[in-house]
C-alpha cells in the first residue's frame, strides 16, 4: 500500500500572505476532489481560520506560533518543525509548500521555492539573506524535487544553486477561488495590495502618485496590506494632505471579504515591485476586470502577458504615465478586453496546478 503524502503547510498563518494563499488554495483543491485521505496535512492553529469550512479532523494541527504571524520567532519555529516533520515521517514523501519549510533531512522532500529575492536584493532583505545563502543551499542539495512558480524564478534558482538533484519544475499558480467576479461599475480607485517592503517599491509608488495628483490626476489610491505608520516619516509628511483629502487610503491588513470588495470596486491595480517570484496580485486584478499597470521586471511580464501597462519601477515618470493610462482607459468596461482576461487566466488555475504537482510527486521513484 502506498504511503500517504505529507503536506507541510506551515506557510499558512492567520494573517494572509501570498504564500499563505497558495497553501490554502492547494488544500481547498485537495478537499474539492475528495482525496484528502491520501494526505497527512500539517498546519498551525492560526491557519484553521482560513480552513474552517473544511473537516478540521483531517489536519495535523501544531502550535500557532509556527507561523509567519510571529515574525522571526515564527519563522525559526517553522524551520525547526519542518526538520522534525521529515524525520517523524521518514519514508513518506513530504511536500513543503514554501522555501521556509525546507528541511536538511529532505531526501524524500518536494519543495516549492517561490523566489530567491533575498539573494537578488540582499541589502533590502538582510534577515533572510543568510538563510537563503547557506541553509537553503544545503537543504536544496538534499531535496528530491524543486518546484517554482515562473520561468524567471527557475532561471534565478538555477543561477544561485548548483548541484540540484533534478531540474527545477515550473508550475504556474492559479487565481484564488474568491477572485473571479466582475461588476459593471468601478470606482475611480487604483488598488495596491501586498505588504510593505523595500522590494515592493511602495515608497516609489507613493512619490509617483503624489506627482500624478500634482499634474491633475483624478484617481485615488487604496492600499490593502500597508498601514500609514509603516511609511517613512519624511514621506508621511508629504502625504498628509492627500490622506486628509481622502485621495489615499491605508487599510492595513484586511479580511478576504474586504479584499475581494476592494478588487471589485477598483478601476485599476498597480504592482510597482523591483522583484517578484510570480506576481499573484496581477492575476487577481485581471480576474476582477481591473486595468493593470505593473513593473516590467522579474516574473511580472510573464504573468501579466499582453494585458498590462508596463513601466520601469525605477522611473517615476514612467510610473506616473502608467497611472494616467489607467485613468483614461475604459478597458474594464470593454467586453473584448474582459474576454481576453478570461482567455489569459486559463493558463493559471489551481486544478491544473495541483494535477501537475501530484503527477510529478506520485510518479517520482525514490
Amino acid at each position: 500500500m502506498q504511503k500517504k503524502i505529507v503536506i507541510n503547510a506551515l506557510c499558512v498563518g492567520k494573517r494572509f500572505s501570498g504564500l499563505g494563499r497558495v497553501g490554502v488554495e492547494v488544500i481547498n483543491e485537495i478537499f474539492k476532489r475528495g482525496i484528502e485521505d491520501q494526505f497527512i496535512i500539517i498546519v498551525n492553529r492560526g491557519a484553521l481560520h482560513h480552513l474552517r469550512e473544511l473537516d478540521v479532523s483531517k489536519f495535523v494541527v501544531v502550535n500557532k506560533f509556527c507561523s509567519s504571524d510571529y515574525g522571526v520567532f515564527g519563522h525559526a519555529l517553522r524551520i525547526v518543525y519542518s526538520n522534525i516533520i521529515t524525520l517523524k515521517y521518514f519514508g513518506h514523501k513530504v511536500w513543503a509548500l514554501s522555501q521556509i519549510e525546507a528541511s536538511l533531512f529532505g531526501q524524500s522532500q518536494y519543495l516549492i521555492v517561490h523566489d530567491v529575492i533575498p539573494l537578488i536584493m540582499s541589502k533590502q532583505s538582510p534577515k533572510l539573506f543568510y538563510y537563503f545563502k547557506y541553509y537553503l543551499k544545503l537543504a536544496l542539495s538534499n531535496t528530491k524535487m524543486v518546484f517554482t512558480d515562473s520561468e524567471y524564478s527557475k532561471k534565478r534558482i538555477e543561477e544561485f544553486y548548483s548541484g540540484l538533484l533534478s531540474p527545477v519544475k515550473v508550475i504556474y499558480l492559479g487565481v484564488p477561488s474568491v477572485m473571479n467576479e466582475k461588476i459593471q461599475i468601478k470606482d475611480n480607485i487604483i488598488l495596491y495590495t501586498g505588504r510593505y517592503s523595500p522590494t515592493k517599491n511602495v515608497e516609489g509608488l507613493l512619490r509617483a502618485f503624489t506627482q500624478y495628483r500634482d499634474r491633475g490626476g483624478l484617481l485615488k489610491l487604496s492600499f490593502c496590506g500597508v498601514s500609514f505608520c509603516e511609511i517613512e516619516l519624511e514621506t508621511q509628511g508629504e502625504l498628509r494632505k492627500l490622506v486628509e483629502d481622502d485621495c489615499i487610503f491605508f487599510h492595513g491588513y484586511v479580511s478576504d471579504e474586504i479584499l475581494r470588495q476592494q478588487y471589485l470596486r477598483s478601476k485599476g491595480l498597480v504592482l510597482p515591485s523591483f522583484e517578484e517570484g510570480f506576481g499573484l496580485t496581477v492575476l487577481e486584478g485581471v480576474a476582477n476586470g481591473c486595468v493593470v499597470a505593473c513593473s516590467n521586471r522579474s516574473s511580472i511580464p510573464e504573468v501579466g502577458g499582453d494585458l498590462a501597462f508596463y513601466f520601469d519601477p525605477s522611473s517615476r515618470d514612467e510610473m506616473v504615465a502608467s497611472l494616467f493610462e489607467i485613468e483614461k482607459s475604459q478597458k474594464c468596461y470593454d467586453q473584448e478586453y474582459l474576454q481576453q482576461c478570461e482567455k489569459h487566466l486559463r493558463k493559471f488555475n489551481w486544478e491544473d496546478a495541483l494535477t501537475n504537482y501530484l503527477e510529478l510527486i506520485k510518479n517520482d521513484v525514490y
